[in-house]
């Protein structure tokens, strides 16, 4: 079977130049491609990796579900391969620790909030 390169867009349908793509489809219907899709068949590839979701979170998940299923990925801006495996699962480490960091962030800032107000005996307002 001959394997098929697509390529992601958000909705402003970009174009992804200087690569051969067989087919475009937009980021809202990505996962349903990974899931129906086999690993050897598909080749994803992106501009950058902001196509892929709006949050550092959306955008750790599909990658974390592109490097699980093992499909192929490549990011042209970002200079990224799932070719070369191990600079791959480096950069998937690197994007999980960085969401990490980020959620504990807001974790530690929405319990400030929370103590706070319930030390000037006002009701809680911060919604996650």
């Amino acid at each position: 079977m001959k394997k098929m390169i697509y390529g992601i867009t958000n909705n402003e349908n970009q174009l992804i130049n200087g690569v051969k793509i067989d087919k475009y489809i937009d980021r809202s219907k990505l996962m349903s491609l990974i899931d129906l899709s086999e690993p050897k068949v598909v080749d994803i590839i992106v501009s950058d990796i902001t196509v892929l979701g709006d949050s550092l979170n959306e955008i750790t998940n599909v990658l974390n579900v592109i490097h699980d299923k093992g499909i192929g990925f490549k990011s042209i801006e970002d200079n990224v391969n799932s070719h070369n495996e191990k600079a791959f699962t480096l950069f998937i480490s690197h994007i999980n620790r960085c969401n990490d960091i980020v959620f504990k962030e807001l974790q530690e800032r929405e319990s400030r909030i929370r103590v706070g107000g319930k030390k000037r005996g006002k009701r809680e307002t911060f919604k996650f």
